[in-house]
């Protein structure tokens, strides 16, 4: 699909994607330069969004190379460039898979107390609604939080809450 995004909106994702794919497949140099061209184009982009994805996506290959600390450094920093309260009107937003993703990350790095707060935000947010699978899994993944942390009650509301969502 590159070929087809290419000088288009979708470059950016297809790059992100295409990274983070060829880093899982164990092919690192390919990755490498992806990466690189996803800078280079970021670096044009007036606005934070695309620089945030590059983040974004350094993160998830650390997180995948078994990397957690790495993983945490790169989605902080992406984390930082978020507008407070969510994205501005028009296309919809990644936000909501941005925070989902961190908050895994987090909690791979053994961060619950950062992880609840990303997810928390999610499940306040009404960025939600443009990724509703990211919302429904963030219940699951704070009800395990809570359970660790011996808050049973708002263990079993996510939990009910993501069974109510996911029930089919």
């Amino acid at each position: 699909g590159l070929p087809d995004a290419t000088s288009r909106d979708q470059e950016f994702e297809a790059l992100q994607l295409l990274a983070i794919a060829q880093a899982v497949a164990g092919r690192h140099a390919e990755s490498d330069k992806t990466l690189a061209r996803l800078e280079t184009r970021a670096a044009i982009v007036p606005s934070d969004r695309e620089k945030r994805r590059v983040h974004w996506a350094r993160g998830q290959i650390a997180l995948n190379r078994g990397d957690a600390a790495g993983a945490v450094t790169e989605f902080s920093t992406a984390l930082r460039t978020l507008p407070p309260h969510g994205g501005v009107l028009g296309p919809p937003t990644t936000i909501p898979a941005l925070l989902y993703d961190a908050a895994n990350a987090f909690v791979k790095a053994g961060k619950d107390a950062e992880a609840a707060s990303l997810l928390e935000r999610l499940q306040s947010s009404f960025d939600w609604v443009f990724d509703p699978d990211a919302y429904a899994r963030s219940h699951i993944v704070l009800a395990q939080i809570y359970e660790r942390r011996k808050h049973e009650a708002k263990a079993r509301a996510q939990y009910s809450r993501f069974l109510d969502l996911w029930r089919d």
